[in-house]
């Protein structure tokens, strides 16, 4: 309500003898020290009060092929989500995770600040009703085909979005639960630059964390080494070739249990340039030694384009030699470089609004870093950054 409504609605919750009228009341306190939320209440809290509650139960994904319920308020903001979360797996750094929304094709941030029903609804009304509207306009040329469905539903995952601190070892649950399952999908699409021996190693590591010592699965190795080895570097070899080799390879990892294999995995693939990215394929038509078709990079050292076939660093680009970049629904232009050096690389894409999300968050990071430990004159560290 208004100031002039807000001592006329207290004293009239106050006085009132509706079982509900004190949870209105706090309600109201809260939403006047904590804001007003954005969207009007949503179709889960009327569930939740029907019920006589004043929580929701939230189903959460996670990269370790683990669903959760977790019990939150009604009015919880996305960063207490992620308190509960991190302290339910004993994790550390709360800023280098994230809570999303992901539809059939598409990932959406959940920002921290943000009360989680409010993010939730402005999914559903935009991003999913664009989808929609999408899909209605080839619903009747589509009507016989196997590709069309119907929209998808909202799911909520939590991921680690923020490669930082995400040294191998240095916390045993972020890397059984988040680094490892993260980093192999990404590693199997042949997004990093592998040579045959790693491929061969790196495969064994992968077999021993999912079946341990059961030697089973190998006797269907054809079925199994998708699985295993990058699609790019599968086609090097014959089938049997890599059997013999990723066989040599399990033999001598013998003892290694599950955890201890994905940090071996973790070791080596850390040493890459690429490790812990978020990669995209984009279409790009600036940069004249550019390929057409390059693979665009993000981490915690900056951006870079790969060409795809080769996976070889074409161009490399800190932070601090980014001054801007825009995006809208087809595309993302970056500007690289300072004043008349400045250069815009324009990509044709559609996930201009992850590439903007994923960068943003990695320069807010730096500057919240950078700002935490600037010295006062007394050699104190002052300040703290609001990004």
């Amino acid at each position: 309500p208004s100031t002039e409504l807000y001592d006329e609605c207290e004293q009239f919750m106050r006085g009132s003898k509706h079982p509900l009228s004190q949870k209105c009341l706090a309600r109201l306190h809260l939403t006047k020290s904590e804001g007003a939320r954005q969207y009007p209440p949503h179709p889960m809290e009327h569930a939740a009060m029907e019920s006589k509650k004043h929580t929701i139960n939230i189903t959460i994904g996670f990269p370790f092929q683990h669903q959760q319920d977790f019990e939150v308020d009604v009015s919880c903001r996305v960063v207490e989500i992620k308190r509960v979360i991190m302290d339910a797996f004993d994790l550390e750094g709360i800023d280098e995770y994230g809570l999303c929304f992901g539809l059939k094709d598409r990932v959406i941030s959940a920002p921290d600040g943000e009360f989680f029903l409010d993010s939730l609804t402005n999914v559903e009304l935009f991003w999913a009703k664009q989808m929609r509207s999408q899909r209605s306009s080839v619903t009747e040329s589509n009507k016989g085909s196997p590709d069309f469905s119907a929209p998808t539903t909202v799911h909520v995952f939590f991921l680690k979005k923020l490669w930082v601190n995400s040294e191998p070892g240095k916390n045993k649950n972020a890397d059984s639960m988040f680094h490892f399952p993260q980093e192999v999908p990404n590693y199997l699409r042949g997004y990093h630059n592998c040579s045959d021996k790693d491929a061969g190693n790196l495969a064994a590591y992968i077999y021993r964390a999912q079946f341990g010592d059961d030697m089973s699965a190998l006797s269907d190795f054809e079925s199994n080494m998708k699985a295993l080895i990058p699609h790019p570097v599968l086609e090097k070899k014959p089938p049997n070739e890599w059997k013999q080799l990723v066989k040599e390879e399990i033999s001598r990892t013998k003892g290694t249990n599950s955890d201890k294999a994905k940090l071996a995995f973790l070791k080596i693939i850390h040493q890459w340039p690429t490790y812990g990215s978020v990669f995209f394929t984009v279409k790009q038509r600036s940069m004249k030694n550019y390929p057409k078709h390059v693979l665009f990079a993000v981490n915690v050292h900056g951006i870079m384009f790969l060409d795809v076939t080769s996976k070889n660093v074409i161009a490399k680009y800190e932070y601090s030699q980014i001054p801007n970049w825009a995006y809208d629904e087809q595309s993302f232009t970056l500007v690289v470089g300072d004043g008349p050096n400045a250069t815009k690389i324009y990509m044709e894409t559609n996930l201009g609004h992850n590439m903007d999300d994923i960068i943003m968050s990695y320069v807010a990071w730096m500057m919240n870093t950078h700002i935490q430990k600037r010295p006062s004159y007394a050699g104190v560290t002052v300040g703290e950054s609001l990004c």
